[in-house]
């Protein structure tokens, strides 16, 4: 997806709810300046397009579109590697830029992106969906899950590769032990197994 069609879409929804024309332009600029931050190497607009791309291959139905999609363009605005409160971030962000509209579903879009900390099963469907689609990443063809690997890598590359590598492992070998990485019915069926041959060849190199 063009980043230009990131922009209409984030654009498009916010104006359904926004007090101005001038509002919606803002918070997107506020967004987009933060997704393009020079650090960011894989947690910027590229992640946003690749979830949008996700969604609707997937042809998934959301009980609340607008909201699912608020929290795909919130979810990661505040990522600093290392620190365990993005996500808490991120969804005060969301809350403080959505207050001034007439969005009524800030607390289901609060409670999703809080989802993306842990990625657990949840009993809210739209919120699996979007953990299903923030990690669909990892079931994408090998070429370019390489590339989302070694794009994490630059953003923690503050990090000695020694205690990096621990890290990582630890974090795959976590999404290995699960029954099932993903939680709705599509990509369970058509990411779950790709995602485990990329983790475990991940794995491996990592030695």
């Amino acid at each position: 997806m063009e980043f230009d069609k990131v922009a209409t879409i984030y654009k498009e929804l916010l104006n359904t709810y926004s007090p101005s024309e001038a509002f919606t332009t803002q918070c997107w600029e506020n967004l987009q300046r933060m997704y393009s931050a020079p650090e960011r190497h894989y947690h910027n607009l590229g992640h946003i397009a690749q979830m949008l791309d996700a969604l609707d291959a997937s042809k998934a139905r959301p009980n609340n579109r607008d909201t699912l999609l608020f929290s795909i363009y919130y979810h990661d605005c505040i990522h600093v590697p290392g620190r365990s409160d993005n996500e808490r971030q991120s969804a005060q962000y969301m809350r403080k830029s959505l207050s001034e509209t007439r969005f009524s579903e800030i607390e289901a879009c609060h409670f999703q992106i809080m989802g993306t900390k842990h990625h657990l099963p949840s009993t809210c469907s739209d919120t699996n969906l979007l953990l299903d689609l923030d990690l669909s990443i990892l079931g994408a063809d090998a070429r370019s899950y390489d590339t989302y690997r070694r794009n994490i890598r630059k953003e923690f590359r503050a990090i000695p590769q020694l205690i990096y590598r621990a890290g990582r492992k630890a974090f795959i070998k976590s999404y290995l032990k699960r029954e099932r990485i993903y939680k709705s019915k599509y990509f369970l069926l058509h990411y779950e197994d790709r995602a485990r041959a990329n983790l475990k060849r991940e794995l491996a190199s990592l030695g």
